[in-house]
C-alpha cells in the first residue's frame, strides 16, 4: 500500500510539471515581452522551482536533481564526443552526398573561439534550464514508476512534444515541410533521449547531460553556419534532426541498450 502511495504521488508530480512546463512556455512564447519570449525556453526549471517549493521535502527533492553530484570525468568525455560526432558526422555525410559544400568563413582560431562562446555561454545556460526539468526531476520520476527504459522513452516524448510550441509557432524551422521536420525531429529527440538518459542514469548527475545538451546545440549552430546549403532538401538529411541523425542515435541505442538493461536490474 505504501508502494502504491508512493508511486501515485510521483505520478501525480509528473503530470503537474508536464502541465506547468508546457503552460508556461505557451503563455512565455506568445507574450509581447521579448524578455518573456526567450525566457520560455527555461520553463522547465521554472516548474521545478514551484513543484519544489510547494513541496513538502524540499531539501530531498532538491538534492534529487543531480546538482551536487559531478559523476566520474569518463561522462563528460562522453557527453562531449557523442553528440558532437552526430552533428558533425551528418553534415560531413551530407557535404559528400551533395547536400552541402564546406566553406570557412571564418580562421580556425575564430572558430574555436566563437565554439567555446557558444558553448559555455548561452547555450550552457538553456541547456540547464532544460535539463533540469527534463534529466534532473522528471526522468528519475518515469523510471521509478515503468522502469528506466520506458522512463527514459516517456521523458524523450514529452521533451520532443514540449518542442512542438516552438515548431508550431512558426519560428523554429525556415525551411521544409513543418509536418516532415516535425516526424524527423522527434524521432532523433526520442533516440538521442537514450543517450543523455544513460549519461543520467550513470553519472547521477545532471552536469553530463547539461553539457551534452549544450556541445549539440553548439555544434549545430557552428556547423550551420561553416556549410553551405547546394539543395532544398538538406533539412530532411542532416542538422539537428535529419535521416543522417537518426541513424546515428539508432547505432548508439544499440550499443547501450544492454547497459541501460544490466543499470535497469542493478540495486540502487
Amino acid at each position: 500500500m505504501r508502494s502504491l502511495e508512493i508511486k501515485f504521488g510521483k505520478l501525480k508530480t509528473v503530470i503537474a510539471f508536464t502541465t506547468i512546463t508546457f503552460l508556461f512556455t505557451f503563455l512565455l512564447l506568445n507574450s509581447t515581452s521579448i524578455l518573456a519570449n526567450a525566457l520560455s525556453q527555461a520553463a522547465p526549471a521554472i516548474a521545478v522551482i514551484l513543484l519544489i517549493l510547494f513541496s513538502k521535502q524540499k531539501i530531498k527533492d532538491f538534492r534529487e536533481l543531480g546538482l551536487f553530484n559531478l559523476g566520474r570525468a569518463h561522462w563528460y568525455i562522453i557527453a562531449i564526443v557523442l553528440p558532437a560526432s552526430a552533428i558533425l558526422m551528418s553534415y560531413l555525410m551530407a557535404t559528400l552526398l551533395g547536400y552541402f559544400s564546406l566553406g570557412l568563413k571564418m580562421p580556425w582560431y575564430t572558430l574555436i573561439y566563437r565554439t567555446l562562446i557558444f558553448t559555455f555561454m548561452w547555450p550552457f545556460i538553456w541547456a540547464m534550464t532544460e535539463e533540469i526539468g527534463w534529466r534532473g526531476f522528471l526522468q528519475p520520476k518515469l523510471a521509478t514508476l515503468f522502469g528506466l527504459k520506458k522512463g527514459i522513452f516517456f521523458t524523450g516524448v514529452i521533451w520532443a512534444f514540449w518542442h512542438y510550441i516552438f515548431i508550431f509557432s512558426g519560428n523554429y524551422y525556415e525551411a521544409g515541410n513543418p509536418f516532415i521536420n516535425t516526424v524527423l525531429f522527434t524521432i532523433t529527440v526520442i533516440l538521442m533521449s537514450f543517450a543523455i538518459g544513460w549519461l543520467r542514469w550513470g553519472s547521477q548527475s545532471i552536469w553530463p547531460c547539461i553539457l551534452f545538451h549544450s556541445v549539440s546545440n553548439a555544434t549545430w549552430q557552428v556547423c550551420s553556419y561553416q556549410f553551405n546549403i547546394k539543395h532544398p532538401y538538406y533539412i530532411y538529411i542532416s542538422g539537428e534532426a535529419g535521416i543522417l541523425n537518426i541513424m546515428f542515435w539508432g547505432v548508439v541505442l544499440l550499443f547501450i541498450w544492454r547497459r541501460l538493461t544490466e543499470k535497469q536490474n542493478a540495486p540502487r
